[in-house]
């Protein structure tokens, strides 16, 4: 166990929105306050403050408020989530080493955009220097993936300061809501729910997925849709294409747009089916919680895909096979992963805990 009088401060985006750090983010505080952990959030978002969860602006005043705040200097760990080193600003990101190497003794990172190896070769040869330095400043860095740990290591961060995990973590019971009361009342007039997840962009196949249920809900009058907006991101001009593909339909349709994390994962035991379509993902912890949850995935192959019932992504006729599929069996295909993902949620979780009791001794 942690001392008592060691405290975590978590920087980074707080929902709403909801995109996959700032869920992973509230999963984490979630669990630290469940295993006795002081916690604090500075966060960046749309988010309404309290008391432990305040709100910060990513500019090179950031680094004076964690000053007067004392994070990551003595039992207090900064446990660093942002995008300051991975998206660079140079005056903030200045800023930010001046802070980390002149007060952050415990300093843990997790680095989870897998884009990152990519974009740093446009990074200006100012912005790769700092960003380097606060990597080497980190006693820890959660990678997403191995080869997020491999540029880590050609930049020059130890391997034995690299822990490549996955962001998934334990689903505690407090964490679920209520699942809206729209989905509930469609799901009550339906015999079998899909679900599609993300932004609204050509990126995340919404509209291959709209019109394979549209397809779909022509032949089985008993088929709803659920669209689940994370609302981070949005392109109006697609949305519409979306919305006119499922007019036929509409009846048997519910958009929710900015609904907590904690509502998703209490709409997940109506649900029969999450289709997750992306040209990229970093992980994808939709997929993974859905799993977790007993549901069938359907998705494309980016990301995690272990457990999920793959289709192309804007192909609609390999997602109707791949829909044939998940309603005729279920959850079947997932079942023997779903131990597995637990068991490594709650190993994530440790290995967390395992890094703080580390830099804090």
């Amino acid at each position: 166990m942690m001392t008592t009088r060691t405290g975590v401060t978590l920087l980074g985006p707080w929902p709403p929105p909801y995109g996959g750090v700032a869920v992973h983010l509230q999963l984490l505080r979630s669990n630290l306050l469940h295993a006795g952990v002081s916690v604090r959030v500075l966060g960046y978002g749309d988010f309404r403050p309290g008391r432990r969860i305040q709100a910060v602006t990513v500019d090179p005043r950031l680094s004076r408020r964690l000053r007067l705040l004392r994070a990551g200097r003595g039992q207090n760990v900064l446990h660093d989530h942002s995008g300051i080193s991975t998206y660079p600003h140079t005056p903030t990101l200045a800023a930010y080493v001046e802070f980390l190497e002149k007060w952050a003794d415990n300093f843990v990172m997790t680095l989870h955009d897998g884009t990152l190896p990519e974009r740093y070769e446009l990074f200006s040869r100012e912005d790769s220097v700092l960003a380097r330095r606060v990597w080497a400043k980190a006693r820890v860095i959660f990678a997403m993936s191995e080869p997020l740990a491999d540029f880590l290591s050609y930049c020059g961060v130890p391997r034995e300061r690299i822990d490549v995990r996955s962001p998934i973590l334990p689903l505690l019971d407090e964490m679920k809501t209520a699942a809206p009361r729209e989905l509930a009342s469609l799901a009550e007039g339906s015999s079998r729910l899909i679900a599609l997840s993300g932004p609204i962009r050509s990126e995340y196949d919404f509209l291959t997925g709209a019109r394979a249920f549209a397809r779909l809900a022509a032949r089985d009058p008993g088929v709803a849709l659920a669209v689940f907006e994370t609302g981070f991101s949005e392109d109006p001009t697609y949305r519409s294409l979306v919305e006119e593909a499922v007019r036929p339909v509409t009846d048997r349709v519910v958009f929710m747009r900015d609904r907590t994390h904690g509502e998703f994962l209490a709409s997940l035991p109506y649900v029969d089916v999450l289709v997750r379509g992306t040209r990229v993902e970093s992980y994808g912890m939709a997929k993974v919680e859905a799993i977790m949850e007993g549901v069938a995935v359907v998705a494309t192959q980016a990301g995690q895909t272990m457990g999920t019932i793959p289709y192309d992504f804007g192909d609609e006729e390999s997602l109707l096979d791949a829909l044939k599929r998940a309603l005729e069996r279920g959850s079947i295909e997932a079942s023997g992963v779903r131990a597995h993902y637990e068991r490594e949620a709650s190993d994530n979780l440790e290995a967390v805990l395992l890094a703080y009791r580390g830099v804090a001794a």
